[in-house]
């Protein structure tokens, strides 16, 4: 699964004109993993609760 890039430049606060080089991802994702998939599970829990709620489950 891979992530979009804008989502990647907001979670690794960087942003090079738009585009995120191959080697400044590699750093990045070393330096943020773990602020990465916290910032992607807490997203990901939201779409669960909005998508539960929106289907009427309490």
């Amino acid at each position: 699964m891979k992530l979009p890039i804008k989502f990647l430049q907001k979670a690794s606060g960087v942003v090079e004109d738009g585009i995120i080089g191959e080697m400044t991802l590699k750093f990045c994702y070393k330096v943020n993993l773990f602020r990465l998939l916290s910032l992607f599970e807490a997203h990901y829990n939201e779409l669960i609760i909005r998508s539960t709620y929106k289907n009427g489950y309490s």
